[in-house]
């Protein structure tokens, strides 16, 4: 008999007639099903569903063999397994596999083949389910590269990536292994790089033999290694595993795998479930990943449903047959329309063809979630039933919105942001990349070579090559716009990987640094400033002392002389250099905004005309002056001394740049700085400003001079000719009254100098006069305070032959004892401001909260803002600079004494 008769004797046998083992084919209509012949492998039965499903009819079908419709990639495992139970080493077969349907089309399935063996053991007939799922491949592959995509941008990989090594002698170790391996196995990469026991401890013991044998057949037949697996986790417990592999032979007979383990704990338990099912579902319902439910259209109830039904929708079998479909979706669905409109439309388009669509469902606990339904009509006479096929699509949902609001976010990077593939060939950038080189859409630059964005051709090889070596390179960039405008860029490069771990491109941020890099600049410079400032001020107090001694020394040196000893001019010598020496210490403390300055409120256009007779002899013959006023020009407040001290400096320099003559000229005018001058000057304030600008046609300077043209003691006159502090003073000079200073310059193009002063809502010019050189006399009482021995004997040498009745100390305390103890009268105070212990200030609060009527007269070559504040003496001090001569000092000491009493007591008449 044929093996056809033979099923149906079988059948008989078993007490089923033919006719049942016929309806087995037309009864299971979720699964297709096939008996085929030992011998020639064609099909001798089919039922329509696996008609359908390789899109052949029947009479046609039963003429093929499987082999035929077998992918030719899986025909050897499917072959293989074959031979297997034909040898006997196994009554049948399960695997995943591929045909190819009848229009050329490639479908995935899994099959189940059982071999039926007569009375003598001999193989009769194999009887094979098939079930479809390429859905579910499909639905898989999609779900990869949605998550290849994601891993790439998020830089993660889930699962372990490794190298499993095992060498001759049984010893093993991971050479490689992703971060992954510590939630996988709980280890850390390190732990397991040289030995693996660690892992191999963690393997369950049920399962260790099965690992163990597996691996070694791997081994031997240098097969891949495809195993599921439990290990016991010391922090999660008992965990379901997937490991698949390929191994190769090193040289020194060692294999390593080249692999991937991942984490399959919950689908395995979701299969476990299912197999528990198996008793209480067919069997096409129960091999089903998918959550399987049976529509009645007529009924409006579900007449069956599989344990993934149950867990999707939160409900038992029964109570879901007691449901219809309306009582398991939201009431609207995605499109805004209503279910029961929905439902009705997609019902009708069934009956012509399967349907996929997309549809809210409702679990038993009110939650809605986005489902992939597949509808197709059962064949049943007298019944509408529909098998539904539903897939919970929230996480894919949100994995596709995940990439949305990453695209978004990238989108609206300030960020410039770029990828390549790995030929330097860009196939991505986002909005600002385009802005940030002066491109109106991402068209326009798709497709072109990286290099071309580099203003020099060097770099970009050099960070492609370290890309491909080493996967990653950071480096600033000078990039080269459309409008021929370069900016600075800080640049973070990497590549990505597939999800073998294969590259696939490279991704790229771009960080305009262009501002930041200047302001880096000014502040490093600013910090240069600070420096030399902090260092003038130290030595200014000890050597404005020295100055003090020479300098009255000198002068009680020529007074002590007759006016024809011949040593007075080597005394008045003398007198010039310390006042050199005094001038080179004031700048000093000018640049570093550390002098101490008494501003008044100045017209500029008076300023400049009373310079220009001794500007035009410092120019000479061949320089021609310009002053150029503008009408009714604001006031400032500025340092009258300082102010012509500016205009000489900037006059001096200008002649030495044009050694064959030329023009200077020197322009007022009035300005509002807004947003522009406050983005180029940080820290820069808004408002109304008097503009300076002395412009001369000489040598120029460089960009490099330009630079450093204001850092103290830089020069470019040759040695003995310059001290490099002119225009140090100068910025130092106009920052302490609250200016700012530009220069502009070109080698060869002359330079021009601008300085803004704010403007002073004072009108009333303060009266400029000169000092009064005689000697003024007196008779009052003086205590005097220096910490200097020098200057103290100095000081009270010079009063005394001013007249003046002196005490002396070296120390605020000793003077407030001798003050607390003395019924004399003292009408002044002179105290120098910085001295250890008790400073000037604090002296004189406590001397006049015991002497009210006492003034005070601070002396100092530097007061470290002890009575000044921003540089500025605070008002109401008396203040004289070190170092004085004795003409300044009787000035100031008549001066401060003729101020009115404070106390009203007398004093004695003024003399002299």
């Amino acid at each position: 008999m044929d093996e056809l008769q033979r099923l149906e004797w079988d059948a008989r046998g078993a007490g089923r007639t033919p006719a049942e083992a016929y309806r087995l084919f037309h009864d299971l209509p979720f699964i297709g099903m096939a008996v085929t012949s030992p011998s020639t492998k064609r099909w001798l039965q089919v039922n329509q569903t696996l008609c359908e499903f390789l899109g052949y009819p029947r009479e046609v079908l039963v003429h093929k063999t499987w082999a035929e419709l077998t992918h030719p990639g899986d025909l050897a495992q499917d072959t293989a397994a074959y031979l297997g139970v034909m040898r006997g080493e196994s009554d049948g077969y399960k695997l995943d596999k591929r045909f190819i349907r009848a229009d050329g089309t490639v479908v995935y399935a899994t099959i189940d083949v059982k071999a039926v063996r007569n009375a003598e053991g001999v193989i009769d007939f194999f009887v094979a389910t098939v079930a479809d799922m390429s859905a579910r491949v499909r639905a898989e592959q999609a779900a990869r590269q949605s998550a290849e995509m994601l891993e790439n941008l998020a830089r993660q990989v889930p699962g372990v990536i490794y190298q499993f090594e095992m060498t001759p002698d049984g010893r093993s170790r991971f050479p490689f292994a992703s971060d992954a391996i510590r939630e996988i196995f709980e280890v850390s990469p390190e732990e397991v790089r040289d030995d693996a026991s660690v892992v191999v401890s963690r393997l369950h013991p049920d399962d260790l033999h099965m690992v163990s044998a597996s691996i070694e057949l791997s081994a031997r037949l240098l097969t891949p290694w495809d195993c599921d697996y439990r290990v016991i986790l010391p922090s999660r417990g008992v965990r379901w595993l997937r490991g698949n592999a390929r191994p190769e032979r090193a040289a020194d007979g060692s294999t390593i795998w080249h692999g991937f383990i991942s984490d399959i704990t919950d689908r395995q338990r979701a299969h476990n479930a299912l197999l528990e099912s198996e008793q209480r579902f067919r069997l096409q319902i129960e091999n089903a990943t998918d959550a399987i439910v049976v529509y009645d259209v007529y009924t409006n109830r579900f007449t069956d449903a599989n344990s993934k039904a149950e867990q999707l929708f939160g409900m038992s079998r029964y109570a879901l047959m007691q449901c219809g479909l309306l009582d398991v979706s939201a009431a609207v669905q995605s499109d805004g329309t209503s279910s029961p409109a929905a439902a009705e439309s997609v019902i009708r388009a069934v009956d012509g063809a399967p349907q996929t669509f997309e549809w809210i469902h409702r679990n038993a606990a009110g939650h809605e979630f986005p489902c992939e339904v597949r509808f197709i009509r059962l064949p049943y006479e007298g019944r509408q039933l529909l098998r539904g096929s539903i897939t919970d699509i929230t996480e894919r949902k949100q994995a596709a919105a995940t990439l949305q609001r990453l695209k978004a976010a990238i989108d609206s990077s300030t960020n410039g942001i770029a990828m390549a593939d790995l030929s330097g060939r860009l196939t991505y950038v986002n909005r600002a990349f385009c802005e940030i080189w002066g491109h109106t859409a991402p068209a326009e630059v798709l497709g072109l070579s990286v290099e071309s964005f580099w203003s020099d051709a060097a770099h970009p090889r050099e960070a492609i090559a370290s890309l491909r070596t080493t996967g990653a390179w950071s480096d600033e960039m000078i990039a080269q716009r459309t409008d021929g405008a370069q900016r600075v860029l800080a640049v973070n490069a990497s590549t990505f990987n597939d999800h073998a771990g294969h590259p696939l491109g490279m991704l790229a941020a771009f960080a305009d640094v262009t501002e930041t890099k200047r302001l880096q600049a000014q502040l490093l410079q600013a910090q240069k400033m600070e420096s030399v400032g902090r260092l003038a001020g130290g030595i200014a107090h000890d050597f404005n002392n020295l100055l003090t001694v020479i300098k009255g020394c000198i002068d009680v040196a020529q007074l002590s002389l007759g006016p024809d000893a011949g040593i007075r001019d080597e005394l008045a010598e003398i007198g010039r250099a310390a006042d050199s020496a005094a001038d080179l210490t004031r700048q000093l403390l000018a640049f570093s905004r550390k002098q101490v300055i008494a501003p008044k409120v100045l017209d500029l256009n008076e300023v400049t005309r009373r310079v220009h007779g001794m500007l035009q002899r410092l120019l000479g013959e061949n320089i021609e002056l310009t002053i150029v006023t503008a009408p009714d020009l604001w006031r400032v407040r500025f340092d009258p001394g300082q102010a012509e001290q500016i205009l000489v400096n900037l006059a001096v320099n200008a002649r030495d740049a044009m050694p064959s003559g030329g023009q200077l000229t020197l322009e007022t005018t009035n300005v509002v700085l807004g947003d522009e001058f406050l983005r180029t000057h940080p820290g820069s304030v808004a408002g109304s400003y008097v503009l300076l600008t002395v412009s001369d046609d000489g040598l120029g300077m460089s960009a490099d001079t330009l630079e450093h043209a204001f850092e103290p003691f830089f020069t470019t006159k040759d040695i003995g000719h310059g001290t490099g502090l002119g225009l140090a003073m100068i910025h130092g000079a106009v920052s302490q009254h609250g200016g700012y200073v530009d220069v502009y310059s070109n080698a060869g193009h002359g330079t021009s100098f601008k300085i803004y002063l704010p403007r002073t809502s004072e009108t009333e010019l303060d009266a400029l006069t000169n000092v009064e050189l005689k000697q003024p006399r007196g008779t009052e009482t003086i205590l005097v305070v220096e910490d200097d021995d020098t200057v103290r004997v100095l000081v009270v040498r010079l009063l005394q032959h001013l007249g003046y009745r002196v005490f002396a100390f070296d120390g605020g305390s000793a003077a407030l004892a001798w003050l607390r103890d003395t019924t004399d009268l003292v009408h002044l105070l002179l105290t120098d401001v910085i001295m250890p212990g008790m400073n000037g200030k604090v002296l004189a609060e406590r001397v006049q909260e015991i002497r009210p009527q006492m003034h005070v007269l601070f002396a100092s070559g530097y007061t470290a803002d002890v009575i000044v504040q921003h540089g500025v003496l605070q008002a109401g001090v008396e203040f004289i600079a070190k170092p004085f001569a004795i003409s300044t000092l009787a000035t100031r000491v008549r001066e401060v004494l003729d101020l009115p009493d404070v106390g009203g007591e007398g004093r004695p008449q003024r003399q002299g």
